[in-house]
């Protein structure tokens, strides 16, 4: 099974412009999505009810802003219960969350905060942080793998970074988002394509549409698929900066039966 997470910032953009041809082409079985930037109805059929996938969103509550979705192939499993949002009011109305419940694993699509120019929203990351990850661990105690994919708009190791020195002390670097994502990951949670790729550097998910940033591969990796301890051994992740259509390329896990 392939889960496809994307931050498409905009999907309605996204969607003439890389997303339909991804998925026409390579068919993946699960694609998730960030920053869908629309209200459901604002949403033409072709993208509400692509042929062979069902769809679920939780769009925030202001048009052009935030959203999350998911589309899941009709050849496949569907989830069995679904979870908008953290039932959190605040939080929800921007529509940062969704979660599908699967036989074996729990799936998060999430669309992390931006911290904010001088940490102006700092306070609100740091408490979406917290709650996620409560969230989480409650999904853990459940007897199921949980896998948590999105945009988390932090970089977690100067390694995730093309330039250290421009970028340090920009939002997705400030030390609460940093300690907390490092945290998580020391207690029992798998970055899953750092995994497999401990030590180097040069991979990016992110790039600044100025000054040919892509082109010059000069970007932050801040796009991550985690999962629990005991189920990260099923997964594979590759990130696929061949596929355009946003300033976020798409992150690919590859996801093993159960043996």
């Amino acid at each position: 099974m392939r889960i496809v997470s994307w931050n498409v910032n905009g999907i309605r953009a996204c969607w003439g412009s890389g997303l339909r041809d991804l998925m026409e082409k390579e068919r993946p079985e699960i694609m998730l999505f960030q920053e869908v930037k629309s209200q459901l109805s604002n949403l033409p059929e072709e993208i509400t009810s692509p042929p062979g996938y069902r769809t679920y969103w939780h769009c925030g509550g202001r048009p052009g802003y935030s959203g999350v979705g998911a589309f899941v192939s009709e050849q496949v499993e569907q989830p069995t219960w679904i979870v908008k949002g953290l039932m959190v009011p605040e939080i929800d109305v921007e529509g940062r969350v969704l979660t599908l419940e699967f036989s074996d694993f729990f799936l998060i699509t999430a669309y992390f905060p931006n911290s904010g120019g001088g940490g102006r929203r700092l306070a609100f990351k740091e408490e979406f942080c917290r709650l996620i990850r409560m969230y989480c661990e409650n999904l853990r105690t459940r007897g199921k793998g949980v896998v948590l994919t999105g945009d988390f708009n932090i970089a977690p190791s100067e390694l995730d970074l093309y330039s250290v020195r421009a970028n340090l002390g920009e939002p997705g670097t400030f030390p609460p988002e940093v300690i907390w994502m490092n945290s998580l990951l020391s207690e029992g949670w798998v970055d899953v394509f750092r995994r497999d790729r401990e030590g180097e550097a040069g991979h990016y998910s992110w790039w600044s549409f100025f000054d040919e940033d892509r082109a010059h591969n000069r970007g932050w990796r801040i796009d991550h698929v985690l999962a629990d301890q005991e189920f990260a051994h099923r997964l594979e992740v590759e990130l696929r900066p061949d596929v355009f259509g946003s300033d976020h390329c798409p992150v690919v896990a590859k996801m093993r039966p159960d043996l």
